[in-house]
C-alpha cells in the first residue's frame, strides 16, 4: 500500500487519504494537497492535466488529489464524484 504523510507527498492508506479529503472539504483550504499531488504525478496525469488546460476544463487541486486517490485505488469513483460536491455545496454554503 502507498503511503499519504501530509506536506510530504506519500499515500499511507484509504483512512489517512479519506482524512486529508474531509479537511480540505471543511476548510475549502486544498493547499495542504499541493505536494502529495506533485509527489504522486504521474507523466501519464500532466498529460491528461495539459489537454484539460487546453480545453480550458483543467481540475482545481482539491480535485486533483481525488482523481489520484482514485487512480490508486483508495477512493472510488462514486466516492470521488460526491466529494466533489460536498466541496461545491460547502464553497456556496460560506459564500452565502
Amino acid at each position: 500500500m502507498t503511503e499519504i504523510v501530509p506536506n510530504q507527498g506519500v499515500i499511507a492508506d484509504r483512512n489517512t487519504a479519506l482524512e486529508l479529503i474531509e479537511t480540505a472539504i471543511s476548510t475549502l483550504d486544498p493547499r495542504p494537497l499541493e505536494g502529495i499531488v506533485d509527489r504522486l504525478m504521474t507523466p501519464e496525469f500532466e498529460d491528461s492535466l495539459s489537454i484539460m488546460a487546453v480545453s480550458g476544463d483543467e481540475p482545481n487541486m482539491f480535485e486533483q488529489f481525488l482523481v489520484l486517490c482514485e487512480d490508486y485505488g483508495l477512493i472510488t469513483e462514486a466516492e470521488m464524484i460526491e466529494f466533489v460536491r460536498r466541496f461545491v455545496v460547502v464553497s456556496r454554503d460560506r459564500a452565502a
